[in-house]
């Protein structure tokens, strides 16, 4: 048995992670004269950048797949299938640096495969368990904000730019119920 199979659902997965760029590291250090009165050299203080907090969180907004399914009948009221075909989504992505706060949202086109069973419950109606392996690709992009630092009467200035890339794959595991829109039993179309 072979058909066509056709979805769309939202989502609200998501995943995150948080870096803290060291002190001096990502910020420039500022130099500037010890206060006082010296009778010899004027010693320097050097005072390095503050350290940045990074927060990358990604998420998955939606997704649909359009797959082909081919199966064998169990028993005349139950078929197992395979099914794989085409996956797309959205997979925005939102970054924090520092205080500064930015956000990217990505469409992405991938495959999908996966197996499950469906059994006929009586009229036109069926209950389906289904597996799918959901792979949306790599999105990737960076963001970039500028950052200062003051001392000794100078002000230096830079931009801090923080790239990601990311695989984007699923796991997913569903229940469903069918109603087909044809005529006769459903074991008989199986």
């Amino acid at each position: 048995m072979w058909g066509l199979e056709g979805d769309i659902q939202g989502t609200g997965e998501r995943g995150s992670r948080d870096f803290t760029c060291p002190t001096g590291v990502c910020t420039p250090s500022t130099t500037a004269p010890a206060p006082g009165f010296f009778a010899g050299p004027t010693p320097i203080i050097t005072t390095l950048g503050p350290a940045i907090p990074f927060t990358l969180t990604q998420k998955i907004d939606w997704f649909g797949t359009v797959r082909g399914r081919v199966g064998v009948l169990a028993t005349p009221r139950v078929l197992f299938y395979a099914t794989g075909g085409l996956a797309y989504g959205d997979v925005g992505t939102n970054e924090t640096i520092g205080a500064s706060s930015f956000s990217a949202s990505d469409l992405r086109v991938g495959y999908t495969v996966g197996a499950g069973i469906e059994g006929a419950l009586g009229g036109n109606w069926t209950a389906k368990l289904e597996y799918l392996y959901v792979d949306l690709g790599r999105t990737s992009g960076s963001f970039a904000t500028a950052i200062a630092a003051s001392g000794g009467g100078a002000v230096t200035s830079g931009t801090l730019t923080s790239a990601y890339s990311s695989r984007v794959t699923d796991n997913i595991l569903r229940v469903g119920l069918n109603y087909r829109f044809t005529s006769g039993p459903v074991a008989a179309r199986y």
